[in-house]
C-alpha cells in the first residue's frame, strides 16, 4: 500500500533560534542547568555575567569609624576607673590596676590607628577629617596621661594619697563619662554645643580643688622629715592637672569639630 503525502515537521527550538547545529551543546543540559546544578561555580561564571550566582550571606562589615570613637570613649571612661582605682589602693593591688591601665593605653593606641585608616578612607571633607583625627588623638592622650599619672604614684611609692586628691579623681571619672557621652553624637556635631561648657565647669572644679591640695599640702609639712612625703605628693598631683588639661584639649577639639560642620 502506498504511503500518502507527509505533513511538513513543526519547525523546532534550533531551527527557529538562529543556533547552528554544530554551536549545539553537546550534552543535554544546557550550561545555565549545569551552572546552577552544581555545588561548585565554574569557571566561566562571573558575579558581573550572573548577579544570581552571588553568596547567600554577605561578609560581615567592619564598624563605622563613628563606632570606633564609641570604643575609644569606652576606653577613655575604663582607664578613668582604673586609674581612680590605683591610685586609692596600696601594694599590690596597686599594681594590678597599673596593669590593667596599660592594656587600657595599648588599646587606645590601636583603636587611634583604625580611625586614622578610616578617615583615610571616608567620603568627608578634609576638614572633618582633620577635626574628627583631632579629637581621636585627644581622647588617646587623655588615656596616655592617666597610665602616666598610675606610673608615677607607683615609682614614687606613696603608701597612702590625701582625700582632696581622691575628689579630683572623681572629677575626672565624671569628665569621662561625659566623653562617651560626646562620642555617641560625633555623627552630628551640632548636638555637641553643651560638651565644652560641661567640660570647663568640671575642669574649673578640679582645679580649685588642686590649689586647696597644694595649700593643705605645705601646711602640713611642718617638719624636714614630712618634705619628702610632700614632695611626691605635690608630683602626683601635677600628673593629675596634666591629665585635667588632656581633657581641655579634648574638649577643645570638640569644639572645633561643631565649628567646622556648620
Amino acid at each position: 500500500m502506498r504511503a500518502g503525502p507527509r505533513w511538513p515537521r513543526a519547525p523546532t527550538f534550533a531551527a527557529t533560534s538562529g543556533l547552528r547545529a554544530d554551536r549545539r551543546p553537546r550534552s543535554g543540559a544546557s550550561p545555565l542547568f549545569v551552572r546552577c546544578s552544581t555545588l561548585s561555580t565554574p569557571n566561566f561564571v562571573t558575579f558581573e555575567r550572573y548577579p544570581e550566582a552571588m553568596p547567600l550571606f554577605s561578609p560581615p562589615r567592619e564598624k563605622s569609624v563613628y563606632h570606633i570613637f564609641t570604643d575609644l570613649a569606652q576606653c577613655v571612661q575604663v582607664s578613668a576607673e582604673t586609674l581612680a582605682e590605683s591610685l586609692a589602693l596600696e601594694g599590690e593591688g596597686r599594681s594590678s590596676a597599673f596593669d590593667r591601665l596599660q592594656t587600657h593605653m595599648i588599646d587606645a593606641a590601636e583603636l587611634n590607628h583604625r580611625i586614622a585608616n578610616r578617615l583615610a578612607t571616608s567620603l568627608i571633607t578634609p576638614f572633618q577629617a582633620d577635626a574628627l583625627h583631632g579629637v581621636a588623638a585627644a581622647m588617646k592622650l587623655c588615656v596616655n596621661e592617666m597610665e602616666r599619672t598610675a606610673d608615677l604614684t607607683l615609682r614614687l611609692k606613696i603608701d597612702k594619697l590625701p582625700k582632696r586628691l581622691l575628689e579630683i579623681l572623681s572629677i575626672i571619672e565624671r569628665a569621662s563619662e561625659l566623653v562617651v557621652q560626646c562620642a555617641w553624637k560625633l555623627e552630628n556635631p551640632k548636638q555637641l554645643s553643651g560638651f565644652d561648657e560641661d567640660m570647663r565647669r568640671l575642669t574649673t572644679h578640679a582645679s580649685e580643688h588642686s590649689r586647696t591640695a597644694i595649700a593643705e599640702l605645705w601646711d602640713d609639712c611642718s617638719t624636714p622629715s614630712s618634705f619628702p612625703t610632700a614632695a611626691r605628693s605635690r608630683e602626683v598631683i601635677g600628673a593629675l592637672e596634666r591629665v585635667l588639661l588632656a581633657f581641655q584639649d579634648l574638649s577643645r577639639c570638640v569644639d572645633l569639630l561643631r565649628v567646622k560642620d556648620v
